[in-house]
C-alpha cells in the first residue's frame, strides 16, 4: 500500500475491475474535485503480491481537522486479503500524524 498522485489514482481505478454501476462517474467527480484543490486530497492504492493495484481510497481534507472519504474502488482481486480495510487503517493512522480530528465516510452510497 501507498500514497500516489491524482493521476496514478485514476489508472488503476479505471484500470481495477470493478463491478460498480457508477464507476465512471466516480472517477469524473474524483477528477473535478482534485482539479479545484490538489492538495486537500490524499489517496491511497493497495497492491497485491505481485504489485497488481487492486483497491483504492481517496479522501478530501478540510477545515484543517476535517478529512471526508471521497471515492474508493476494491476489486475482487483485493477481497482474500481485504485491501479495503486496510486502506481505512492507512487512512485513520496519516490523519492522527496531521492532527485531524473528525474522520467521515458520509458520502458513501448502497442501495
Amino acid at each position: 500500500m501507498k500514497a500516489v498522485t491524482p493521476e496514478e489514482y485514476v489508472e488503476a481505478f479505471r484500470a481495477t475491475k470493478v463491478k460498480h454501476w457508477y464507476k465512471s462517474d466516480y472517477i469524473s467527480y474524483y477528477k473535478k474535485i482534485t482539479a479545484i484543490g490538489a492538495e486537500s486530497i490524499r489517496q491511497w492504492i493497495c497492491y497485491d503480491p505481485n504489485g497488481k493495484a487492486v483497491a483504492g481510497l481517496s479522501v478530501h481534507d478540510f477545515n484543517g481537522d476535517h478529512s471526508v472519504h471521497l471515492s474508493a474502488f476494491t476489486g475482487k482481486d483485493a477481497y482474500p486479503f481485504q485491501g479495503g480495510t486496510g486502506l481505512i487503517d492507512e487512512w485513520y493512522k496519516d490523519s492522527l500524524a496531521r492532527g485531524i480530528k473528525y474522520l467521515s465516510f458520509d458520502q458513501l452510497r448502497q442501495k
